[in-house]
């Protein structure tokens, strides 16, 4: 099969990988990425190479673990062929080289769902399986002085200890 091509793999064929990256998946989130696949659809091809006519996960063993859990007969896969180093550099990549969205990033996609997407906050934290609160509070974010919505974003302080200071008004 030709590197990179985009398959329909069986899941009765895919094996998990051989040496997975994480000891611990926690069932939580995988609910939550079931409960987006369930609604979304698989989003983001996993990778898979051949292996005597079976495959092994190389990349999205969350994703395909999840297909499992929703019952999914077949999963899109990226077909690889890589040796072991190469399979390692991929898992590593994949899950070490990535970045969350920063807090005001996260707090403006929000704005963004409510106010061009969704019409209300409620539409939105049900369309991105989270809860009124979540949604909320990264808007409330939003709202803050500059010099605290700043020092939250670099991470040198939490939301959550960053909330009392915010309502703080008196400027000494």
């Amino acid at each position: 099969m030709r590197e990179g091509r985009l398959i329909k793999v069986p899941l009765a064929l895919l094996d998990d990988p051989r040496a997975p990256s994480r000891s611990v998946v926690a069932q939580a989130g995988l609910d939550e990425l079931a409960n987006s696949m369930s609604r979304r659809g698989l989003l983001q091809p996993i990778g898979a190479v051949e292996r005597d006519g079976r495959f092994e996960v190389v990349w999205g063993h969350r994703r395909t673990m999840a297909a499992r859990d929703l019952g999914w007969e077949s999963i899109t896969a990226r077909l690889v062929r890589r040796d072991d180093q190469g399979l390692l550099l991929d898992r590593a990549h994949e899950n070490l080289i990535r970045e969350d969205l920063a807090p005001l990033e996260e707090a403006a996609l929000c704005q963004h769902l409510v106010t061009e997407a969704c019409g209300d906050i409620q539409k939105a934290a049900r369309m991105v399986g989270r809860s009124l609160g979540w949604i909320e509070a990264r808007l409330d974010l939003l709202t803050w002085p500059e010099e605290v919505k700043t020092a939250v974003d670099a991470g040198e302080i939490s939301r959550a200890a960053a909330k009392p200071l915010a309502a703080i008004t008196d400027e000494e």
